[in-house]
């Protein structure tokens, strides 16, 4: 499988969180939320975005992203994106994601 290199930019959704693979490897997961235009509802206008749940490999990058960063910050991630796994909500609809491995962040500023 071929994996093409993104430059996303958005703001970090949700706090983030550390966890280690059966093997012993660690991760840190979080969301950025990326604007997606907008959408007409009887009440006018509402922005609307698309999330994207981020995967972060090696301790130095989490470190770094973990003392860095927080929920709400705009932030720049670089690495690779692919589709996720469908899902479906309380509501029973069925959903998808993105999900992206990132291997460089920075502040948006």
């Amino acid at each position: 499988m071929t994996q093409i290199n993104q430059v996303l930019a958005g703001w970090i959704q949700k706090d983030m969180a550390r966890r280690f693979t059966p093997k012993g490897n660690q991760l840190l997961n979080f969301t950025v939320s990326l604007p997606a235009g907008k959408d007409k509802t009887d009440d006018g206008e509402k922005n609307v975005y698309t999330y994207v749940r981020c995967t972060v490999w090696g301790d130095d990058l989490i470190d770094d992203i973990e003392s860095n960063y927080k929920e709400g910050d705009l932030v720049q991630v670089s690495g690779y994106l692919k589709a996720g796994k469908p899902w479906t909500n309380k509501e029973g609809e069925t959903k998808s994601s993105l999900d992206f491995t990132v291997f460089k962040c920075e502040h948006v500023r």
